[in-house]
């Protein structure tokens, strides 16, 4: 018999284990921006000062479906129980979105000269190294309950897997950033080389697992796409690529408009692998009791006889567009008072599976010579409806910020999905 009893959470992986046995033939076994707190503004510093280090972070996770403290429960639980799993899959009711993102960016910015009494070109550059972590699922409920309970539960029936995508990404970079007067106001550019050490995407199209009534076969039909690459360590590197930033404001009469660009560019993988498939395949399964022996066996010259037709690569490297991060926002400027002074508004992309374009609508709620408070309501991402929050400080030669993209989520984390936190800190001399 083919059945698989499914799997625990593993660090918000469930996706990919799933993903895996479907790539490995194997279904059938037994047993900011303005704000800062979606998108982080590139810019250098509003005060340009002669010498700058800066550190930037990110970390969080977000769904539509789940809490904040489902989120927690799949992230720090190795594996789950029934109740658990049950709970979970009640929760979805056509389609799971949910990402997760970790950043850090450590870098140094100098101005090339003082500038004069009078008006002089002001030009600055900058190095920094970076390190990010992206995962996103964008599962229907069939994809999500296979991951959790296996196939064993559908025997007998075709499973619809249509629609279903999993992504994650793992990749370092260095960056050289220029900042320079355009058009009356500042922009800011940066070319980064990026390493990646590793890959994985999953996308499922039109495509549906029956599994028969007695075990005895597995057959998938429709099409799926399978990419995948590591190298043979955590920080190994399977692919390089380049990848551009850009940022630039344009000052009105009453506002100004902001429009930037991180991480735009490709990469190239040559420690990879990628499938296409298109046509049906019926196969007899490997019996298998225990998930974690899957790799074992994969390798074996009788797995490799049943899966070679079902998993065999295309060809071994491939290119992918980066998970780059987009923003356009408008800032309309009402008074120079400390309350209330301005309202924006923003959109904000993320190159992921299941992001939906996020629309902010928010205030400066406070603003003096060294605090800023702002506030915004939000729609979209990888969340539906979220308030967004952001305080900055400045004391002496440091400047400070921290926001969060979901305050829902931090503050009632049984009924709201789930926060990015965005922390930065700049020392200027």
């Amino acid at each position: 018999m083919i059945y698989s009893k499914g799997f625990g959470a593993r660090s918000l992986q469930l996706a990919l284990l799933f993903s895996q046995v479907i790539s490995s033939g194997l279904i059938g076994q037994k047993d900011t921006n303005n704000l800062g707190t979606d998108f982080a503004s590139a810019e250098v510093s509003i005060y340009y000062p002669r010498h700058q280090f800066k550190i930037q972070a990110e970390l969080g996770a977000a769904s539509q479906q789940l809490s904040t403290q489902d989120l927690f429960t799949i992230g720090t639980q190795k594996f789950l129980n029934d109740q658990d799993k049950t709970g979970l899959l009640s929760q979805v009711n056509n389609l799971l979105v949910l990402g997760y993102r970790q950043s850090l960016e450590l870098g140094y910015f100098e101005r090339l000269h003082t500038p004069l009494a009078f008006y002089a070109p002001d030009y600055s550059q900058g190095f920094s190294v970076f390190s990010r972590v992206y995962s996103a699922v964008n599962f229907n409920q069939n994809a999500l309950g296979l991951a959790l309970f296996g196939n064993s539960p559908y025997a007998g029936e075709s499973v619809d897997l249509s629609g279903s995508t999993f992504e994650d990404w793992h990749y370092s970079g260095f960056k050289y950033s220029f900042s320079f007067p355009f058009l009356k106001n500042r922009a800011y550019m940066a070319a980064s080389f990026l390493a990646a050490h590793s890959h994985a995407r999953y996308k499922f199209e039109n495509t549906q697992l029956f599994t028969a009534a007695d075990g005895s076969y597995v057959e998938i039909n429709g099409g799926y796409q399978i990419e995948q690459a590591s190298g043979n360590a955590n920080l190994a590197v399977a692919g390089i690529g380049l990848a551009f930033d850009f940022q630039q404001s344009f000052k009105l009469s009453k506002g100004k408009i902001s429009v930037a660009l991180q991480d735009f560019g490709t990469l190239f993988f040559t420690q990879g692998e990628q499938v296409s498939r298109s046509t049906p395949y019926r196969f007899d399964g490997v019996v298998l009791n225990d998930v974690f022996t899957l790799s074992d066996s994969l390798f074996s010259a009788e797995a490799d006889r049943i899966t070679g037709e079902l998993y065999n690569p295309d060809q071994d490297n491939y290119w992918r567009l980066a998970p780059f991060r987009a923003s356009f926002g408008y800032t309309y400027t009402f008074n120079h008072s400390n309350w209330l002074s301005s309202a924006f508004a923003k959109i904000d992309y993320h190159n992921l599976p299941g992001y939906f374009p996020r629309t902010q609508l928010g205030t400066t709620v406070y603003e003096n010579t060294n605090n800023q408070f702002r506030a915004a309501m939000a729609y979209g991402g990888f969340n539906e409806l979220a308030l967004d929050a952001q305080y900055a400080l400045r004391v002496g030669y440091f400047e400070m910020y921290t926001g969060l993209s979901n305050v829902f989520g931090a503050a009632l984390p049984g009924l709201s999905g789930g926060t990015f936190i965005n922390f930065g800190l700049n020392y200027n001399r």
